[in-house]
């Protein structure tokens, strides 16, 4: 029985975690639009919460990465970066 209430505890952990992740993902992104164009990042947001889903998949819910998720994240840093390089302008600050 003990067993079966520490799995059920790990669980809820995970699944905790997982909210918290997305409620910080949420608070970086509203700053992110603070300073960047809606733009960069939307995508700057959607690239790292793709990175980062993949990572905790792996980690917390023994997922595994295979070798085309890497190619596809490999494509998405590249392009963020490429965006990120662009003439875009960048929001002045209203500090």
């Amino acid at each position: 029985m003990q067993g079966l209430t520490f799995m059920l505890f790990l669980q809820f952990l995970r699944y905790g975690l997982v909210l918290f992740f997305n409620v910080t993902m949420w608070g970086c992104y509203i700053n992110s639009l603070k300073a960047l164009s809606s733009l960069q990042a939307t995508v700057t947001n959607f690239a790292t919460n793709f990175l980062s889903s993949g990572v905790a998949g792996f980690f917390l819910f023994q997922e595994s990465l295979p070798s085309r998720w890497f190619a596809g994240a490999f494509f998405i840093i590249i392009g963020v970066f490429i965006l990120s390089k662009s003439n875009i302008e960048k929001k002045p600050s209203q500090d």
